[in-house]
């Protein structure tokens, strides 16, 4: 193919962006050689080892060789792949001369990158982590503690949470939860009181007929008492307090259905 000035200006461009050895290659195998620190474009035939390359490019194939080294002075890989045009004519090929030291340079590099980067983002994932964590755990912590009293017998106790998420939620049902308990033991307490002053009352209330009723039973039965009037009386007395002890159970019986 005809190669004008533009066209190698076109090329001493190429080879300041991609300072690699390549090769352009017309269809008649004539060869453009840049990369070699070569000052200007020079044109001269392929070298043996490069023509099945270059033939398999011109055919449309891509391919490779490591059979050029002797060229370069320096074990290197070799890769022909077509040139084409938009509507996919073949107009050349492009082979491209790597030598493997610097691939296993660029290789050793690349490990060097990814062996930093997998450590910084091993440092981070572990500060978001232990962000994370904090956030997370120790309100549940909080929320253990506060349960654990509470289970003790604690009301008061608060988790001391204020987060506005899910977790903050629970913790202000917990303490709502210890609040109402501390409510309820409160009136628990009072019924149990009143149930004391209750029973309290009522034996003070019992023990007062018992008492008459037996000390009256005891006078008579050990004749203390003999006269008849003093006797009837004596019984009237306890049928009194009969009566009194009896409505004093109703009224027990009536209470215990309310």
């Amino acid at each position: 193919m005809q190669m004008g000035r533009g066209f190698a200006y076109y090329l001493q461009f190429l080879n300041i962006l991609a300072p690699d050895d390549y090769w352009i290659i017309s269809p008649d195998l004539e060869q453009v050689t840049l990369g070699l620190n070569l000052d200007e474009v020079s044109y001269k035939p392929l070298p043996e080892g490069a023509v099945e390359l270059a033939k398999a490019a011109l055919a449309g194939q891509n391919s490779f060789s490591e059979s050029l080294g002797s060229l370069f002075g320096k074990p290197s890989i070799t890769v022909a792949t077509p040139l084409r045009t938009l509507d996919g004519k073949i107009l050349g090929a492009v082979i491209l001369n790597e030598q493997i030291s610097d691939v296993q340079g660029a290789t050793t590099n690349g490990l060097l990158i990814l062996l930093f980067s997998i450590g910084v983002a091993i440092v981070l994932s572990a500060a978001v982590a232990n962000l994370l964590a904090g956030r997370f755990t120790n309100p549940l912590r909080k929320m253990k503690l506060a349960a654990q009293r509470i289970s003790a017998g604690d009301y008061l106790a608060k988790t001391e949470v204020s987060q506005a998420d899910e977790i903050g939620e629970l913790a202000l049902a917990l303490d709502d939860m210890a609040e109402q308990l501390h409510l309820a033991s409160q009136a628990s307490a009072r019924l149990e009181q009143q149930r004391r002053d209750f029973i309290a009352n009522i034996s003070h209330e019992l023990r007062t007929p018992v008492t008459v009723i037996r000390g009256s039973l005891e006078a008579i039965s050990d004749g203390v008492v003999s006269e008849p009037a003093r006797v009837a009386e004596y019984h009237e007395q306890m049928l009194v307090e009969s009566v009194y002890l009896e409505r004093m159970v109703n009224d027990l019986l009536d209470l215990a259905r309310l």
